[in-house]
């Protein structure tokens, strides 16, 4: 009869392809993450996890995948999913890379078990070896048998014991392999315990018949493993047998050892009692005698015995210190020490055992009671690693320790089993002594205690003695005896030493004015020397109310917690434009850092920057961080949580809660004073001194290190260095490396010294003649001698005019020079308020730099006539005449006093950016007066401007001869129209001379107009050139024909422009700068002359020149400035020339000329009359400027320093290129010369597409300051974006897009100097940033795309454009972008081929969309691709020829982003810094 299994009425069978609300592909189910070595362990677990949630068959396929229209099909699709999700989650990530997706998880197991089952017989071997190998070694039982464990699990995995799966066999035979397997366990994990502790154990157990299991033994072993600790325990606790050791000696016949005593005598002292080798003199005196001695004979100078006794503490056969208490123990005199009896004994012995177990507070008392510090053998071994003794009884402070092996010489082996402190010395007390109980000595490691005791050890044939490692003092001495040291006395050895005492009051300057007790803390300085005296620099420097007592340091580490706190704004921005520093300090260690700031909106990138640093360099993450609730930090909130970082704020109005940083912050202000006053440095140098501050008091003792340590030894747990230092402020000459090579040239300039820069091996020096920082390591030092010293001004006397050296235009690096375009701290505080703005001093004739050459001429002749017309109404604002300034102050008309209403008045709202009445006239002594009619109307207009233009540009970061050069383009007006220019003589006679060049060439004949013909007409332009020193080289008059006239296929049939590329032109200028090259600029007198012309072209008279009969007209026979013809003519003879001297043109660009012979390398560049040449070779250059006069009537102006609007400036780290007077204008001309700045050119999340504000009835102007806007692009890249915008709206401008260009222009007044930088580096790699804003236009959806090219890291090619289509996807528009980069990075390759720079590597393609990358990788994103033109696939192309790599960068560091949207300020100015955007026009 069949059994019949009842079973509830509510079971149900749980399908495998039931998933809980839980389950999640991300999930974690198993605790072992699989990394490439532990599959085995990985599956297993995985495996178990599986099989607990009833999917093991989807693994091991026996639930294979259903047909499609089977009604599971979802179902098990979903949970295959599910099971890829739990395996590729339980992947390490370094090895997911690595493992290719698999759709299906029964595949995927399979291909994971293929790649990473490493069950071989190499691994078997190793276990076997392993296990075999497997010993106690010191270690408790446990850890021990976890070690096996490990061993037996993993064998177990490749090798299981055979088990029976049909479960039909009852005669037991598959139960052998098991047992097999636990008597090799058990005969592994017996052999392998430590022989000395458990070897009867071990003997016993396996004699046993039948043998216990593994777990009996184990239990065994851990009871034995228990007693033999508690036995241990026991024996540590060691009777004191100091006073029955002596009681034993003292009780013989007592009165026979008196009478004995009392007739021996001492032969060393003289008195009776005792014999030589008892006399304490000899082998020191007890405590208590010396006690006793200070109360009796406190006067008798008693307290100098008993140096230098003989000690039984110590060898016998050396000398030291003498121990007191041993000394006693061996002297019976009844007379000094009564007897005791037994009962006394006893409770004494009571007494010191219970002292010995109070704790460390009563070791000392009883060891000297017990005799403790008899230490016996004390070797100095060179080969132990610790310290180690085997008489318990000389540590103090034991505590117990896991038993730890200790192997000697001859192999065998023994256990340490406590751990305590041994004295040597009242001085000296070694930690971490190890007790050794097998051990008949004690071990004293040289490596150990010169360590601990940071003393040297030195060693002869006989004696070693230790001293302190600064003051040389002698901590102990040893003799050599059979073959090694014995540590013996101190007084065995003597040390003679002589020492200097160092200057104090040098060093008491050199360290910043530090206190006189801090003095005593330097090791070099002995403190017997230091003696307190009266500073005045202290006094004045450091001087305040009483101060409160600082908290107790609580915490344990350096970094555990740190204070910020952020000082300023100061009121005269240091030499770098900073106006905060932030100072952080490290509670533990009281190290300090400070960091100039320009603004507060630093403190972030600077805090996380330090955060990383800490990691990085100590190893130390930063815990908690306390402030105060300032902005700067509270913006960090986020930061903080996500890095766990705890922040600490003090309540609001209880500044004493963040009082650490507070004070830490007087201490530094004293310390920059104390180094100002010190030198009588002028203000601005308080940002060097800050930083200097920093430095000194890190080196500096700390009153909360016991005075004895510095911050900087806690921090980097060494000494600090002090050779370094100086005296801040003091004179030095530094080694001046000139690029002429001037063999009777100055070999140092006179500097400054002010501080130490972070990372350089130098000294941070203020050039005085140049005005510039450098950093150099040749300098010599006069740290008496003060160049400020004695000077009421900012410039030290007796120094030689400032002189200008070799090619440099610049006085300070531009990585000194910030590139912010608005100065903050000239911002006046109140701006924004109703009160009225407090009136600015009108500059005075020092504040204003003007070139001195124009006193050479009378004004009439050199001076155009200033601009009469000066706003005083309205919105309106003035512009300020640029006048000469007068040598002597001058001193202003004070208008007679005038009745005022009392009543306060509020500008209107639509006028809050602009200031009203904001020019003055300063009348002048200097002889260059100006006409009166300009004094009267200028000095009718009262007030001053909140925003003066000196705020925001000047030229002090320049050489005087460079100064020079910039005065004269800037106060140089040059005449726009031919009634300006004929006033002025100048400007007539250059008229004259180019009339009468033009009719010696036979340029036109005087004929009757035809009937059938139209006379164009012509007019004048006018134009300055300037040799390189800035002089005047000639006032230029161009007659210019108005060829716009002209019309197409009747008076020309092409046209053509021999103008460069500004491309070709920065980029020659990066080769230039790279190879330190020289360059000169050239100029055609009368270009267009060499040309015929061979069409029949009239033109009208010349403006201002008339003819007896009125109707004749020019029949032009030579080409003319403006006609359309005109360029081919002249360039086609210039070109042929350059050809005959072996040139070679280039086809990338027809205006550029190369000629390389024989390692001499030219190169010339044409924009129309104006030629750049430069190369590699003077003698050569010179030669072929001589062919070119030969050839045409030229100029040569020298060195390349205007250049088409241009400012070219030349330093050592590069070429720097800017449009300052071309920007001025812009800004003077639109009369926002006294309107506040703007921060950003465009403001973000603009509207103006979809702007629908009135029209501007007058659009005129609107075109014509954006066309002066585009060519401002040829410097300033950070313009693109904006510019682009603007120039949509050409043909119906409104007022909201003129207002718009207004704010582009604000922005232009706060960066006037901006401009980009053209490094010196040799490196010439191509690095191509490109980006795209998707959909950006509202009206026809098209991206814009834009690209910035990089050489060396100085940009020379940029571009926004808008693309031609619409892009269906951002990765499209990026796509797109990437094409229209990759055409400019081909032409510039060929070009770079022309101009000789070899280009090896392949160009780096930054792009922010991965997605655009991978389409240039991968050609399989059909969906993607299928619709983009082909011509974008070059990209691929590129990619696979190796012309392009492509590379991800994040969007915040997209250099490109710049160019296709605005963006706020704090990212404007970011990628701006990394564009290569400078501005060495930052006033200081």
């Amino acid at each position: 009869m069949a059994e019949i299994v009842a079973q509830p009425a509510n079971a149900a069978k749980v399908s495998p392809y039931t998933l809980s609300s839980s389950d999640n592909p991300g999930a974690m189910i198993s605790s072992v993450m699989l990394t490439g070595n532990n599959y085995n362990t990985w599956a297993t677990e995985m495996m178990n996890a599986l099989q607990a949630k009833r999917k093991t068959g989807f693994v091991n396929g026996s639930i294979p995948k259903p047909a499609a229209d089977d009604p599971n099909y979802e179902n098990w699709m979903a949970v295959n999913s599910m099971i890829v999700g739990w395996i590729r989650t339980s992947i390490d990530k370094d090895v997911k890379s690595t493992v290719t997706f698999i759709a299906n998880a029964q595949q995927l197991w399979l291909e994971l078990k293929a790649r990473f089952s490493v069950g071989n017989k190499v691994r078997i071997h190793q276990i076997i070896a392993n296990l075999a190998s497997c010993r106690q070694d010191g270690q408790t039982v446990i850890e021990y048998y976890g070690r096996l464990c490990s061993l037996w699990e993993e064998y177990e995995i490749y090798k299981p014991v055979t088990v029976c799966t049909c479960g039909l066999c009852n005669c037991g035979a598959t139960s052998a392999p098991a047992k097999e397997r636990e008597e090799e366990k058990i005969h592994q994990f017996v052999l392998g315990l430590d022989d000395s502790r458990y070897g009867g154990l071990c003997a016993t157990l396996i004699n046993l018949d039948p043998l216990p299991s593994l777990s009996e033994i184990y239990s065994r072993v851990i009871r034995e493993e228990q007693r033999l600790s508690s036995v241990h325990l026991r024996e540590q606790k060691q009777d004191a047998v100091g006073f029955v050791a002596r009681s034993d000696i003292s009780s013989g016949n007592k009165s026979d050892s008196i009478m004995g005593k009392t007739r021996v005598s001492c032969s060393h002292c003289g008195r009776t009692g005792h014999e030589k080798r008892e006399c304490w003199q000899v082998i020191g005196f007890p405590d208590w005698w010396m006690e006793r001695s200070e109360k009796n004979n406190s006067g008798r100078g008693s307290g100098g015995r008993g140096r230098g006794g003989r000690s039984s503490g110590f060898n016998a056969a050396g000398r030291g210190r003498g121990q007191m208490v041993t000394a006693h123990a061996t002297s019976s005199n009844a007379s000094v020490f009564p007897e005791f009896t037994k009962d006394h004994l006893r409770v004494l012995a009571q007494m010191i055992e219970d002292k010995s177990n109070s704790g460390a507070s009563g070791n000392e008392g009883s060891d000297k009671l017990s005799g403790k510090v008899k230490l016996g053998d004390v070797i100095l071994d060179t080969g132990a690693s610790h310290h180690m003794t085997g008489t318990l009884s000389l540590l103090i402070n034991t505590v117990p320790i896991q038993p730890s092996p200790v192997g000697f010489a001859d192999g065998s082996k023994t256990f340490a089993l406590r751990m305590g402190v041994l004295p040597l010395s009242n001085q000296v007390k070694l930690t971490n002594v190890l007790f050794v109980p097998s051990l008949n000595c004690t071990l004293i490691s040289v490596s150990k205690i010169l360590k601990q005791t940071k003393c040297l050890a030195t060693f002869t044939d006989t004696i070693c003695f230790l001293q302190d490692r600064f003051s040389k003092t002698l901590i102990g001495s040893g003799t050599e005896r059979d073959g090694v040291y014995y540590l013996t006395d101190v007084a065995t050895t003597k040390i003679h030493m002589a020492s200097v005492v160092p200057d104090q009051a040098l060093w008491h300057q050199r360290l910043g004015h530090p206190s006189f007790s801090m003095l005593s803390a330097l090791p070099f300085i002995p403190s017997s020397s230091v003696s307190s005296q009266s500073c005045d620099v202290c006094f004045r420097a450091k001087q305040t109310r009483e101060v409160f007592p600082d908290s107790l340091n609580k915490t344990q580490d350096i970094f555990s917690l740190i204070h910020c706190d952020v000082w300023g704004p100061y009121r005269v921005p240091s030499s770098c434009g900073a106006v905060y520093f932030l100072t952080i300090v490290d509670d533990f260690s009281r190290a300090v850092w400070t960091f100039l700031l320009l603004e507060k909106s630093e403190v972030r990138s600077v805090l996380t920057n330090f955060l990383k640093y800490t990691e990085k360099q100590f190893g130390k993450a930063v815990k908690t961080v306390r402030s105060d609730n300032g902005t700067e930090f509270m913006c960090l909130s986020s930061y903080f949580r996500e890095n766990g970082i705890i922040h600490q704020t003090s309540c609001v109005g209880t500044p004493q809660q963040n009082g650490r940083v507070e004070r830490k912050h007087r201490h530094i202000l004293n310390v920059a004073r104390a180094l100002l006053f010190q030198a009588s440095l002028p203000v601005k140098f308080w940002g060097e001194a800050i930083l200097t501050a920093a430095y000194l008091i890190n080196r500096t003792p700390s009153s909360i290190h016991s005075g004895r340590r510095t911050p900087y030894e806690i921090l980097h747990d060494c000494k600090p260095a002090y050779d370094q230092l100086r005296v801040f402020g003091s004179a030095c000459y530094v080694h001046r490396v000139t690029r002429d090579k001037d063999k009777f040239g100055q070999r140092s300039r006179l500097c400054v010294f002010v501080g130490y820069p972070f990372g350089k091996k130098g000294w941070k020096v203020f050039d005085i003649e140049r005005n510039e920082f450098l950093v150099s390591r040749d300098v010599i030092f006069q740290e008496t001698v003060f160049p400020y010293a004695n000077t009421s001004s900012s410039s030290p006397v007796s120094i030689a005019p400032p002189m200008s050296f070799g090619d440099d235009d610049w006085l300070v690096p531009p990585s000194d020079v910030r590139g912010s375009t608005l100065d903050i701290a000239s911002v006046p505080a109140n701006l924004g308020t109703n009160e009225a703005p407090a009136l600015v001093p009108v500059p005075t004739a020092t504040d204003v730099e003007v070139s001195t050459h124009v006193n050479n001429a009378p004004v009439s002749d050199s001076l155009p006539a200033p601009d009469t017309s000066v706003g005083s109404t309205g919105a309106s604002s003035s512009v300020v005449v640029p006048t000469p300034a007068s040598p002597t102050p001058t001193v202003p008309r004070v208008p007679p006093k005038q009745r005022k209403s009392g009543r306060q008045t509020q500008p209107p709202a639509r006028l809050q950016d602009y200031v009203l009445y904001n020019s003055e006239y300063t009348p002048s002594s200097s002889s260059l007066a100006l006409p009166d009619f300009i004094s009267e109307s200028s000095t009718s207009v009262q007030g001053n401007s909140l925003f003066p233009i000196s705020d925001y540009v000047s030229d002090d970061h320049f050489s005087p001869g460079h100064r020079v050069f910039l005065a004269a383009i800037t106060a140089n007006v040059e005449p726009k129209h031919f009634k300006e220019a004929v006033k002025l003589k100048i400007w007539n006679d250059a008229m004259t001379k180019e009339v009468d060049a033009l009719e010696i060439n036979k340029t036109w004949d005087l004929v009757d107009l035809p009937v059938d013909k139209v006379a164009i007409g012509s007019q004048w332009v006018y134009k300055t050139k300037y040799n390189a020193d800035g002089t005047v080289e000639r006032y230029k008059a161009r007659l210019v024909a108005q060829g716009n006239n002209q019309v197409e296929g009747e008076d020309y049939t092409e046209t053509f422009a021999p103008v460069v590329k500004m491309t070709t032109v920065r980029t020659i200028l990066r080769l230039v700068a790279a190879n330190q090259w020289e360059i000169y600029q050239m100029d055609v007198n009368n270009a267009f002359l060499h040309g015929d012309l061979e069409e029949e072209v009239y033109m009208k008279l010349p403006p201002g020149f008339r003819h007896t009969h009125p109707d004749k007209v020019c029949r032009l026979r030579k080409s003319l400035y403006g006609l359309k013809q005109a360029p081919r003519c002249w360039f086609k003879k210039l070109s042929d020339s350059l050809l005959r001297f072996g040139f070679e043109q280039s086809y990338e660009d027809y205006s550029l000329f190369s000629y390389s012979h024989k390692n001499i390398e030219l190169r010339v560049l044409i924009y129309v009359d104006d030629l750049l040449i430069c190369g590699n070779d003077g003698y050569m250059l010179q030669k072929f400027k001589e062919y070119l006069g030969r050839c045409f009537s030229m100029k040569d102006l020298g060195k390349l320093k205007y250049f088409l609007g241009i400012e070219v400036s030349r330093g050592p780290e590069g070429i720097f290129l800017s449009q300052r007077k071309y920007a001025l204008d812009i800004v003077a001309d639109s009369g926002n010369l006294g309107s506040r700045p703007a921060l950003t050119p465009l403001e973000q999340n603009h509207d103006l597409a979809n702007n629908d504000g009135p029209l501007l009835q007058e659009p005129k102007p609107y075109r014509r300051l954006v066309g002066r806007l585009l060519y401002l692009l040829h410097t300033r890249p950070e313009l693109s974006y904006s510019v682009h915008v603007l120039s949509q709206f050409m043909q119906a401008p409104r007022e909201a897009h003129m207002e718009a260009a207004l704010r582009i222009v604000r922005f232009l007044k706060g960066s006037l100097g901006q401009g980009i930088l053209l490094k010196a580096d040799e490196d010439l790699t191509l690095e191509v940033y490109c980006d795209s804003d998707y959909n950006t236009c509202p009206l026809t959806r098209r991206s814009l795309s834009a690209y910035v090219v990089l050489l060396g890291g100085s940009p020379i090619s940029w571009k926004t454009k808008k693309q031609d289509t619409v892009s269906h996807s951002s990765a499209e528009a990026e796509y797109r972008a990437m094409s229209v980069a990759l055409k400019e990075i081909k032409w510039l390759r060929k070009l770079f081929k022309d101009l000789g720079i070899d280009q090896a590597t392949p160009a780096r393609l930054f792009c922010d969309n991965k997605a655009a990358i991978y389409i240039a990788a991968n050609p399989v994103f059909h969906e993607r691709t299928k619709h983009i033109e082909s011509d974008c696939h070059a990209v691929r192309d590129a990619v696979r020829d190796k012309i392009i790599t492509t590379h991800h960068v994040p969007t915040t560091e997209q250099l490109a982003d710049i160019l296709t949207k605005a963006l706020g300020r704090t990212q404007f100015h970011h990628l701006m810094s990394k564009l290569g955007v400078q501005n060495l026009h930052t006033p200081t």
